[in-house]
């Protein structure tokens, strides 16, 4: 079965030096059941310096500090897929554009 994310853009606005453990949670859902129905997060691109992390749960967190004088912004791709036998499942994808902001 095709899954599906809530919403496939995000736009945030972060203050530089601010750690949050919950920036975002991406919501997915999935009709099969079992561990078919089973979603896995990852973030595929846009990571630099690895400051951000997404959980099993598609909640998306800063873990390192932003400074807005070496990156301004950054765009993320987060995949989400089921776990299901079928390898070739074509992944949904949500872009998060984070702005740093200046303080």
């Amino acid at each position: 079965n095709k899954f599906a994310v809530s919403v496939a853009m995000f736009d945030v606005k972060l203050s530089e030096n601010t750690l949050s453990p919950q920036l975002l949670v991406l919501n997915a859902s999935d009709a099969d059941s079992g561990t078919n129905a089973e979603l896995v997060y990852r973030i595929t691109s846009g990571n630099v310096g690895n400051k951000f992390a997404v959980s099993s749960t598609g909640v998306v967190s800063v873990n390192q500090s932003l400074d807005r004088e070496s990156v301004s912004s950054y765009l993320l791709s987060v995949e989400v897929r089921d776990s299901g036998r079928q390898q070739s499942v074509i992944p949904a994808v949500a872009t998060i554009n984070v702005t740093v902001l200046d303080v």
